[in-house]
């Protein structure tokens, strides 16, 4: 994708990309199929909104889940004295995951008192992608 925005910018391509503006975007498309970009970036926009927006009482963590093929999000809230049921139930989601083998599916355990932690560890997924997917569509025209 950066090499598509420096095409478009009049810019050095990235290193180890295809010269060729053709294969370049043929390769651009295969890795947005296969990595389910679109499904990945907005399912993550979608449930650190949710995250933030909770206003569960007693929630201390929430579990989210992330399964781009069916373009859902699922958020479970845990009290603290339910943590470790929260951590069993992450580990057994992480093997399903697994186990299906679907392209962008992820979970997520993130505990509400550090969001600003979850904002560091995942600034890319925090932000607004809504910009970077126009680029992206605009590159594969």
């Amino acid at each position: 994708m950066g090499s598509a925005i420096a095409l478009r910018e009049r810019c050095p391509k990235v290193p180890n990309t295809p010269l060729d503006k053709e294969e370049l975007i043929d390769e651009l498309r295969a890795l947005k199929n296969k990595l389910n970009v679109r499904a990945v970036l907005e399912g993550w926009r979608a449930s650190l909104s949710i995250v933030q927006s909770k206003r569960v009482q007693d929630a201390v963590a929430f579990l989210l889940e992330i399964d781009p093929e069916a373009w859902q999000v699922k958020h479970t809230s845990f009290a603290k004295h339910q943590l470790e049921q929260a951590s069993e139930l992450y580990l057994e989601r992480e093997k399903e995951i697994a186990v299906r083998a679907i392209p962008g599916a992820q979970v997520v355990l993130a505990s509400t008192n550090s969001l600003r932690a979850l904002r560091s560890a995942f600034p890319n997924y925090y932000l607004d992608t809504k910009v970077f997917l126009e680029a992206m569509d605009k590159a594969l025209k």
